[in-house]
């Protein structure tokens, strides 16, 4: 029998706790006044769920290369993964319940999610396993989570909350090469060919550049097109030159050091929070 202990292990909410942010600002882009109301509530409550989902989900079929290098998510047993699955599964139904009482927009961008999710981590698809869909369908999976917060308390979808979500959708690309530089060797062992395991350090850099380089651009794009949200590219030029300042100090053998991963992931997570905190003061004022 397994304990509750050991479901909250499966959940890994630490991980994704901060990710909440992206509902809470999908919330304060459409009207700030919002943030405390009941459907914004529900929103975040949608929003946890979803994450709860697509990293349990993740974390089922990653089992055995968990276990292999030595991370306690899963039990070995069978059973238990059979149990964990369907555990998973039992959020996304209940998550689309309340969606459906609740608004119905937004149990197509769960279940949008829990299909990203799917064929991002579950044979014979696994299409993590491919250097590109990694990528791709992590960032769109993060960026949906934007929108469910907007839905929750809009409704529908705009032309203004879309160019959002595109830009969180590319403000996850350097985000993400950064992940898969501190898990080099983790992927490695699991034959994940991602871009520095593909490429080398060098190469997987100056895809980095390019993808900041994208970001830059498309927040610009935002600020011409809705004036007052020009802070947004102002803030996104900071976060890209702290980010790209912090990965330049690093200094690399042939593969990170796992100690060296962990303090730049721990400073990136950090300044993303800074970033989102003052990206909501923005959206404040903006509105």
């Amino acid at each position: 029998m397994l304990n509750p202990r050991e479901y909250l292990t499966c959940l890994r909410i630490n991980d994704w706790l901060h990710s909440l942010g992206l509902a809470i600002l999908g919330i304060a882009f459409y009207s700030p006044a919002s943030l405390f109301t009941l459907p914004a509530f529900w929103g975040l409550i949608i929003s946890a769920l979803y994450l709860a989902h697509g990293f349990s989900l993740n974390n089922c079929f990653d089992a055995a290369i968990d276990q292999y290098i030595h991370k306690k998510y899963l039990p070995p047993a069978r059973t238990s993964y059979t149990k964990f699955l369907i555990f998973s599964y039992l959020l996304l139904f209940i998550n689309c319940l309340m969606g459906y009482f609740f608004s119905r927009n937004t149990i197509i961008l769960v279940i949008c999610g829990s299909i990203l999710a799917l064929i991002y981590s579950a044979p014979p698809w696994r299409l993590k396993k491919y250097t590109a869909p990694n990528i791709i369908l992590n960032s769109a999976g993060f960026a949906i989570i934007f929108l469910i917060g907007f839905i929750a308390v809009g409704g529908r979808i705009t032309l203004k909350a879309t160019l959002l979500t595109l830009f969180f959708a590319l403000f996850f690309i350097p985000l993400q090469i950064i992940h898969q530089i501190s898990h080099a060797q983790a992927d490695k062992l699991e034959n994940i060919p991602t871009l520095i395991n593909r490429f080398g350090l060098k190469t997987t850099l100056h895809l980095f550049c390019w993808s900041l380089l994208l970001l830059l651009c498309w927040s610009l794009l935002v600020g011409l097109t809705y004036p007052p949200y020009l802070g947004v590219f102002f803030l996104t030029t900071l976060f890209c030159c702290l980010i790209w300042l912090a990965l330049s100090r690093i200094k690399f053998g042939n593969e990170p050091y796992p100690q060296t991963a962990a303090a730049l992931r721990i400073f990136v997570r950090k300044i993303c929070i800074l970033f989102g905190s003052i990206l909501l003061t923005i959206f404040y004022f903006a509105n």
